[in-house]
């Protein structure tokens, strides 16, 4: 009879474990799929009251190193800064983007951005890059572009916001995220053994 019992204990110990095993293969699965339709560069424009006044955006998938995104909205962006683009880097001190203003098909100075990724960098020299007006790093991916806006809507708190995402192409940060879920699945496997060992024992 008490063979009978621990063979039912072992029984329900393996359905458990393979239980428990399949959702941590679930979720390291689901925590390596790339972000689908997440958007990885933007130039946004916000009202002193922080409501989007203006904004263009590019999802991962459609970043082109060759291709110009304007910010198609007029009466925005300040002429004198036209040449004075900035130039953003990757932690590893290649370019990642570059923003500023450009001159639309309607001959409009606009904010606009170019934006590059591994297999569509931008097609830019490093000497050009040493004649951006500033070079900054890319952070937490928020650069302020406020500079690029007219002066009285400075004056009026206005302000201008380039994103780009700080993430490799397609990845998620990590964050720490495989650690805890190796520690919670050796935690559970811990748990089931000392249960089994406890009613075998009984």
């Amino acid at each position: 009879m008490g063979t009978c019992v621990h063979r039912a204990e072992v029984v329900e110990f393996m359905k458990q474990f393979v239980h428990l095993s399949l959702v941590v293969a679930a979720v390291f699965a689901l925590s390596s799929l790339p972000v689908i339709g997440a958007i990885s560069r933007s130039m946004t424009v916000f009202t002193p009251n922080n409501d989007v006044l203006a904004s263009v955006s590019v999802d991962e998938a459609d970043v082109n190193g060759n291709e110009l995104v304007p910010l198609d909205s007029p009466d925005l962006a300040d002429p004198l800064q036209f040449t004075k683009f900035t130039a953003v880097l990757n932690l590893d001190g290649t370019l990642s983007d570059i923003f500023g203003i450009t001159v639309n098909a309607k001959n409009e100075f606009v904010l606009a951005f170019q934006s590059g990724s591994p297999s569509s960098p931008i097609p830019f020299p490093d000497s050009l890059i040493a004649q951006a007006a500033q070079v900054l790093p890319k952070g937490t991916g928020f650069l302020d572009a406020t500079s690029y806006l007219l002066p009285d809507l400075q004056k009026e708190g206005y302000r201008a916001e380039f994103f780009s995402r700080p993430s490799p192409s397609g990845a998620i940060p990590d964050m720490g995220r495989t650690s805890s879920l190796l520690g919670l699945a050796l935690a559970g496997f811990a748990f089931l053994r000392r249960k089994l060992s406890a009613s075998i024992s009984a």
